[in-house]
């Protein structure tokens, strides 16, 4: 027996106090009370009558029910503790690992994490019911309680996510004495050796894996028609395997067979230009895998065709050469803006504004703009870094004849560069952008009036211009679990059209992909592609434990229900209680005194 309140010196100490106190109690005798009576032969006659012996015994059984009833209200009070009755109460820390190798099969078809979730119950249930338990796990998604009852640690136990992706930590500890006391249930592979005094609980079982770890698709920059993928596969098993893989997308299908060495990450370059543009979707086979969420990946590939610009020009043959060099750009050439006839992505106009815009991106130099001031020998004076037109470009080296400098932005449009004329200081917009049905760029100068066409900046402004006006989005691509777009307040869906839960953050949207997948995320009328994959090697070496294996054992026990221990000291209360009705009841019939 262990004392949970009082030391056992203590609960002794108390018991014996309080029995001398009921027998002092019943040993004493109330003060003799004189009483004349007529005649005495009555009470002698009663008084022979009675049996001695039999007084005698009701005396002494009023006090052992007194003693038992006392005793047992003292013992209570000092909650005595009987492993084989309420189990052993104990202060415990469990310290589960719900890292993604845990979601690793075993054999028994079960996973390391159900295993290690069933020895943690199983251990809870056995603690006596003043136990206290702290649940923490390596992926910090327990809840913040402290020590718990073993009632609330068989539920928190159940209800802890086993993640796919993120890194795995040690929890801090509530105090240096509680590593004593820690059960740590793993499978040894994400985390390190466990501290000194720790007790753990290894679920580690060799099994074969096969992962995509890397897959990728982009068009070649010097010919965007070519679009090259790259894909990783990972051997996590301990012998050779072969390995299935298929590639699929829009008007594509790849097949191949390869085989992989213990711990052998290889990658292979696909090309992937006879396929269209869309998602594509890459997924490996091999016998026995253990690890599903490695097993597929996904990529998204652009439109792969050159963009279809016109340019339309009476003469001015660097602009041209500079378009035609541009990689990905099929140019078109028009002496008036009445033979732009055609659908392009991109329209050009030097000198030859049109009086209505086309319905697609449209560059112009030499353009007036509305409210609109001439100026002489202008020089660039301020601009905006951080807008894509300006990129790369040596503004500060521009040096322009004539321009046509706008004093106000109209319509919604940005002030790209700003010039100021040297001669009465006359300061506006120099470059500006906007968007009506499409996107436009003004150029407020001729270029035969500047020295821009001579920078060697100016192809990099008529690609950052291009870009601008028939952009071509690439998808975000991130690693599996938390991901942040930079959208703010934006509503994210899955592949399925599943809304996915989300958090705003002052720098975007946040939320969580638990498995490879493309999602999507629309803010304010702006759409972005987010591509999930696993992105580690190591992700899929699920054999690279510091524990042994464990021996074969049976499956998954299943455990749906916790039950309560009895306490020894409620025990006692009940028997306090019973007793008190029994002797009440033999006071009653006077059976005792």
């Amino acid at each position: 027996m262990r004392f949970l309140t009082l030391s056992p010196l203590a609960a002794l100490a108390l018991l014996i106090v309080v029995l001398a106190l009921v027998v002092a109690a019943y040993l004493l005798k109330p003060g003799r009370r004189r009483v004349q009576v007529p005649s005495f032969l009555l009470w002698a006659r009663v008084l022979g009558r009675q049996d001695r012996l039999l007084s005698r015994w009701r005396w002494w059984l009023s006090l052992l029910l007194a003693c038992t009833i006392a005793g047992a209200l003292a013992l209570a009070l000092a909650r005595p503790e009987v492993a084989g009755v309420g189990g052993r109460s104990q202060r415990l820390v469990l310290l589960l690992d719900n890292s993604p190798s845990m979601a690793t099969r075993t054999r028994d078809g079960g996973t390391r994490w159900q295993h290690a979730v069933s020895e943690a119950r199983t251990l809870v249930a056995q603690l006596g019911g003043a136990s206290e338990v702290m649940v923490l796990d390596s992926m910090g998604r327990a809840p913040v309680a402290g020590y718990v009852s073993p009632a609330q640690a068989w539920r928190d136990i159940a209800q802890l996510p086993l993640l796919s992706a993120g890194r795995p930590a040690l929890p801090h500890l509530p105090d240096a004495r509680a590593a004593q006391r820690t059960h740590w249930f793993t499978d040894g592979v994400a985390l390190p050796a466990a501290p000194a005094g720790t007790r753990v609980h290894g679920v580690f079982e060799p099994a074969d894996n096969v992962g995509i770890t890397v897959f990728e698709a982009r068009p070649h920059p010097a010919d965007v028609t070519r679009v090259r993928a790259l894909l990783q596969l990972t051997n996590g098993s301990a012998r050779a395997l072969k390995a299935q893989v298929t590639i699929s997308g829009p008007d594509f299908t790849l097949a191949r067979e390869l085989t992989l060495q213990p711990g052998e990450s290889r990658g292979e370059s696909l090309d992937l230009s006879s396929g269209g543009a869309g998602v594509y979707r890459a997924s490996v086979q091999a016998p026995g895998d253990a690890l599903a969420v490695d097993n597929e990946a996904f990529a998204v590939v652009p439109a792969h065709q050159p963009r279809r610009v016109l340019l339309v020009t009476s003469g001015t043959p660097r602009l041209a050469d500079s378009l035609r060099a541009l990689p990905g750009v099929a140019l078109s050439t028009a002496r008036t803006a009445q033979g732009a006839a055609g659908s392009f992505d991109v329209y050009v106009f030097d000198r030859a504004a049109p009086a209505t815009l086309p319905p697609a991106g449209v560059l112009l130099f030499g353009s007036v703009a509305a409210a609109a001031r001439p100026v002489t020998d202008a020089v660039v004076s301020a601009w905006d870094s951080l807008h894509p037109l300006a990129r790369g470009v040596a503004w500060e080296d521009l040096r322009v004849q004539t321009a046509s400098l706008a004093q106000r932005e109209v319509g919604g449009s940005t002030a790209v560069v700003s010039a100021a004329g040297l001669k009465g200081n006359l300061q506006g917009t120099l470059v500006s952008a906007g968007e009506d049905r499409a996107r436009w760029i003004r150029v407020g100068f001729e270029l035969g009036d500047s020295n821009f066409t001579l920078q060697p900046g100016f192809p990099v402004f008529l690609a950052n211009a291009i870009d601008w006006l028939a952009p071509r989005p690439a998808p975000l691509t991130r690693h599996l679990g938390e991901i942040v777009v930079p959208l703010a307040a934006a509503e994210v869906r899955d592949a399925r059209g599943v809304t996915v839960s989300t958090l705003d953050l002052p720098t975007g949207t946040r939320f969580e992909a638990p498995r490879p997948g493309l999602y999507s995320a629309r803010a304010h009328g702006a759409d972005l592609q987010v591509v999930a994959n696993v992105a580690d090697p190591a992700y899929s070496l699920v054999n690279a434990s510091w524990l042994p294996p464990r021996a074969p054992g049976a499956g998954v026990a299943a455990a749906t229900a916790y039950v309560a221990r009895a306490e020894f000291w409620t025990l006692l209360l009940l028997i306090a209680a019973v007793l008190v009705l029994v002797e009440w009841a033999s006071f009653t019939r006077k059976v005792s005194v």
